[in-house]
């Protein structure tokens, strides 16, 4: 009868099993190789309850069967008892060493439970045992790529989804392999057959969308896109996705309307709000950010995360006085937060409450030694006490290599500020060139050398009547990094202007003045071409969220005089605001500071080689253009900056301007080393830049001429 019922069960039958096994052991109640049989077809037809109770029976009927004990662990597992099945899997391969399945449950289960190298040292048992084993090699395949070892992780799962082609599961482990590893058209191909075979899977189909995305294929992504909307319960994922397609697309409006509509969705998700909010606050739009912020604490105040992140906002826009009860707030919930005490302490620093930021960042430091931000400001206050041994060793108590790229990059430099006021100038001079080079992206653009004839020309195009661009800006801002340019900025916007300094990002915009091809007009501008130009500049200009009354000035770090002639053509006689300084203290400072926002510099030279050519642009600019221009030197502006205002109100047309917040800021930031050096601190560094201040022996002599 038990030979009969175990044919049935072989092939299948499991209801005819079932019935059979029952009457075998209503005459052999103590079988245990019955009661084990039964608890097996139990489980298969979904009765886990049951299964476990025969199961355990089997279990103390024969305590040395080692695959009773793989069983009873099976079903358990199945259960999610994840301690009872660890505990008896372990007791199987006590019995029996050589039980692969063991090992790899034991696996699954320490991965679960976040113990990745027990659950290694499993998955690599059982490989010794078996290796052509499809759960196992599934499991230590994900294990990998969870490591980032996506090559490793392909090697595994490539050969689990040949040994088990039928299993969904390990078909989109492999294409998720596949897609870290870089291989996104085979990736696309095993997330495919996934979903032949479980195609209401939304994770599968999420990465899917993954692989789409990352090549660029956005067709591709949007068909998945609506697979995933058509399924029930992902309205929230859907939106979630369509905002991740269209930052990929750069479509930031787009990304904003998603993220909203997945605000919508979950009021209470914090983690969809700070989405939301972090691409508001990444395409400028930090008012809206802010008033998403205030929304949500308002419901939900003990939200300690929102109230920091409202905090930074506020802080961001300067407005500290508001930032600090939230900070406060925040740090009730949370009072041995590190990243709040550090938050707060840099927000009090700004408000002048030295002597609490800087308890507040001990405190934080005792709590999470090495936390960045607070040793920074402890930094900070050893180097306005000319404490620079002590600011070098809290400098070098953070690993620079584990902080995210704008942190080190502004972490270098500090350090090189550390080694300046030490004296160490070589040391300096490598921290403030390893933050250049951590920073990487955003070179200078080629600038042509101009020659004479050519500046000269300068001074015959015509000025048109009336502009030929949509929104004209109020002026233009030329100012290379290290010049002064930002002083300038503080002052306009202290003022009610806007100034435009997007150029100086990878991403900035894409018109006439970015390429700086000068050459094109060399010899005038046709009407044609004028026209193209000022629909170029318009275009670029309408994909920045601004206000329709902002009044706009247009920072450009980087300058071709034969812009002069588009520049008359399209927008009239604009005004042109000249910052100018000593080009070696505009290289120090380039050098020193200007990784804060700007460009990087490849090396000194080189930076000192662009930096001379681009002066003699605006040189020539100056002197040939025919506009209405002022040229402002940093000596004037930080000597007598409300005279420098009332010449930029007469330039502008508008009351002078008078220095506010943004400007005492720009000029010396509260308890921070600098913004930029004193007036002739280029002299200590003569010697160690003498090949890069030689570049502008040339300029000096066109400047005397």
């Amino acid at each position: 009868m038990l030979e009969e019922a175990y044919e049935f069960h072989k092939s299948g039958r499991l209801a005819e099993a079932e019935a059979r096994y029952r009457e075998w052991l209503g005459f052999n109640p103590e079988d245990a190789d019955g009661l084990h049989l039964l608890a097996i077809v139990r489980r298969q037809r979904g009765a886990i309850g049951e299964a476990l109770q025969l199961a355990r029976q089997a279990v103390e009927l024969r305590p040395d069967q080692a695959t009773f004990y793989i069983t009873l662990a099976g079903i358990e597992f199945h259960a999610r008892l994840w301690a009872a099945a660890r505990a008896d899997f372990e007791t199987a391969l006590r019995l029996d060493p050589n039980q692969t399945s063991a090992y790899s449950a034991l696996g699954h289960i320490a991965r679960l439970q976040g113990d990745d190298a027990r659950a290694e040292d499993h998955f690599k048992r059982a490989l010794l045992t078996e290796r052509d084993r499809a759960d196992v090699l599934l499991g230590y395949g994900n294990l990998l790529a969870d490591r980032g070892d996506f090559a490793g992780a392909v090697q595994y799962l490539s050969r689990a989804a040949t040994l088990d082609p039928d299993n969904s599961a390990t078909q989109a482990s492999f294409g998720r392999a596949l897609i870290g590893n870089g291989q996104h058209d085979f990736a696309e191909q095993a997330l495919e057959n996934a979903l032949r075979l479980r195609p209401d899977s939304p994770a599968t189909l999420k990465m899917l969308l993954r692989a789409h995305r990352e090549r660029g294929n956005f067709t591709g992504a949007e068909a998945v896109l609506e697979r995933l909307a058509a399924l029930p319960d992902q309205a929230a994922a859907t939106a979630t996705e369509r905002a991740e397609l269209a930052l990929a697309r750069g479509d930031i409006d787009g990304a904003i309307e998603a993220y909203g509509a997945l605000r919508a969705l979950q009021p209470h998700d914090r983690e969809a709000l700070h989405r939301w909010v972090a691409v508001m606050r990444q395409s400028g739009r930090v008012d809206a950010a802010i008033e998403a912020c205030r929304e949500h604490v308002a419901r939900e105040r003990d939200d300690a995360m929102t109230l920091r992140v409202l905090a930074g906002l506020l802080a961001q826009r300067g407005q500290e006085a508001e930032a600090l009860p939230f900070l406060r707030r925040s740090l009730e919930l949370k009072p041995d937060d590190a990243d709040t005490l550090a938050a707060l302490a840099a927000v009090l620093e700004r408000s002048g409450e030295h002597e609490e930021s800087e308890a507040l960042a001990a405190r934080a430091l005792e709590l999470a030694p090495g936390q960045s931000g607070a040793t920074g400001l402890l930094m900070n206050a050893a180097l306005l006490r000319g404490d620079s041994a002590v600011a070098l060793k809290l400098a070098n108590s953070v690993d620079v290599l584990t902080l995210p790229p704008p942190r080190r990059v502004a972490w270098l430099g500090l350090t090189g500020c550390a080694a300046h006021l030490g004296d160490d100038l070589p040391a300096a001079l490598g921290y403030w060139r390893r933050a250049h080079d951590a920073r990487g992206e955003g070179r200078p653009p080629r600038v042509r050398t101009l020659d004479r004839e050519a500046a000269e020309r300068l001074a015959q195009g015509q000025t048109t009547p009336a502009p030929l661009v949509e929104r004209p800006p109020a002026a233009m801002l030329l100012g290379t990094p290290g010049s002064g340019a930002d002083l300038i900025a503080a002052l306009l916007t202290d003022n009610g202007q806007l100034v435009l300094s997007d150029r100086f990002r990878r991403d900035g915009r894409n018109d006439g003045f970015s390429k700086l091809d000068g050459d094109r007009y060399a010899s005038g501008i046709s009407e044609t071409d004028a026209q193209l130009f000022a629909r170029q500049y318009d275009r670029a200009l309408s994909r920045l969220p601004l206000s329709d009354d902002a009044r706009l000035v247009d920072w450009l770090p980087a300058w071709d005089a034969r812009l002069v002639v588009p520049v008359k053509s399209v927008f009239g006689a604009l005004p042109l605001i000249l910052a100018t300084d000593d080009p070696r203290e505009a290289l120090l400072n380039w050098l020193a500071f200007g990784t804060r926002a700007g460009w990087a510099i490849p090396d000194p030279v080189a930076a000192a080689s662009w930096l001379s050519t681009a002066l003699q642009h605006l040189i020539a600019t100056a002197r040939f253009s025919g506009l209405p221009v002022l040229a402002l030197n940093t000596a004037e502006l930080l000597d007598d900056p409300e005279a420098c205002g009332r010449r930029l109100g007469e330039l502008l047309g508008t009351p002078a301007l008078v220095p506010g917040a943004r400007f005492a800021a720009e000029r010396q930031p509260p308890r921070t080393l600098a913004a930029r050096f004193l007036a002739g601190t280029w002299r200590r560094y003569a010697e160690p830049l003498a090949p890069a201040f030689a570049k502008f022996d040339a300029l000096a002599r066109d400047l005397r001429e």
